[in-house]
């Protein structure tokens, strides 16, 4: 009887403070309204509660979520055809930066023989995405490389809205190791923030502290410095970046091969980089 008694014990030590964690995290109005959206728009998939959508866009609603992933989706559709190479043609695709996949869902319907993969740093994320997105594996990388997987794996890595948040020094870290992880003739698509986005912030457009913005205005000329990072927090790792063009090509054009660059490409905002691994 003491053991059986030492065993419940042992389990509601577990459990209660489990329930505590997700009753504090629990929003009841944005439950009914996720909900709301599944029944009346026919979704299938499970969409992920507010916490988890407050880390990948500028608009947690859900209709906000829902709506940017599909045309973000859409974009990385139009850059593929921009370099005649349908989504559906890949083997294994890597949704790096995948958040509670904002994009990844809108995916679910490629032919089994796309094997799809996410990674985020956001451990929650990638928990909630593993119960919940099936139809595809993922796995928690840590800020810095390398990432959970061998060399050569994906001939199809795309990165939405990451390398706009990192500084130069570690934008070489992670290029390195797509590089790494992409098979030869692999296609690497990543999005930055060019002249377009910058002044949208330096006008306001987009919130930011007011010590944060004056860091930002602090800069000269996006064209003659090439990349400009500003973080958060000073001395922090986590910002927002600005790439001139031409610094693109320069600089990221030692690692791959640059195919393209389409202003404003992925919802009219951030530009977009198509690369590919030389053979």
């Amino acid at each position: 009887m003491n053991g059986m008694g030492s065993g419940i014990r042992a389990k509601l030590k577990r459990i209660v403070p489990e329930t505590r964690s997700f009753l504090a995290r629990f929003n009841l109005a944005d439950a009914l309204d996720r909900y709301r959206h599944r029944r009346n728009g026919g979704i299938a998939l499970p969409i992920p509660p507010k916490n988890l959508r407050t880390l990948v866009g500028p608009d947690p609603r859900v209709e906000g979520f829902l709506a940017q992933g599909r045309r973000t989706t859409e974009d990385i559709r139009k850059a593929l055809a921009a370099v005649n190479r349908p989504l559906e043609s890949f083997r294994s695709v890597l949704d790096f930066g995948c958040g509670c996949g904002r994009q990844m869902r809108w995916l679910a319907d490629l032919p089994r023989s796309c094997r799809l993969h996410g990674s985020d740093i956001a451990a929650a994320a990638i928990r909630w995405n593993r119960r919940h997105l099936h139809f595809a594996e993922f796995e928690t990388n840590s800020f810095y490389p390398p990432l959970p997987c061998p060399d050569a794996k994906f001939d199809l890595i795309y990165a939405i809205s990451v390398f706009t948040h990192l500084g130069e020094k570690d934008q070489r870290l992670w290029l390195a190791e797509l590089h790494r992880v992409a098979l030869p003739g692999a296609i690497v698509i990543i999005t930055t923030q060019g002249q377009y986005g910058m002044e949208g912030f330096r006008k306001g457009l987009l919130p930011g502290s007011a010590e944060f913005l004056a860091r930002l205005n602090g800069h000269g000329d996006l064209s003659n410095e090439g990349v400009i990072f500003e973080p958060y927090e000073p001395e922090g790792a986590y910002g927002l970046a600005f790439h001139d063009p031409e610094y693109i090509r320069r600089e990221w054009g030692r690692t791959f091969r640059i195919l393209t660059l389409i202003p404003n490409g992925v919802d009219g905002w951030q530009d977009v980089v198509v690369m590919e691994k030389a053979d």
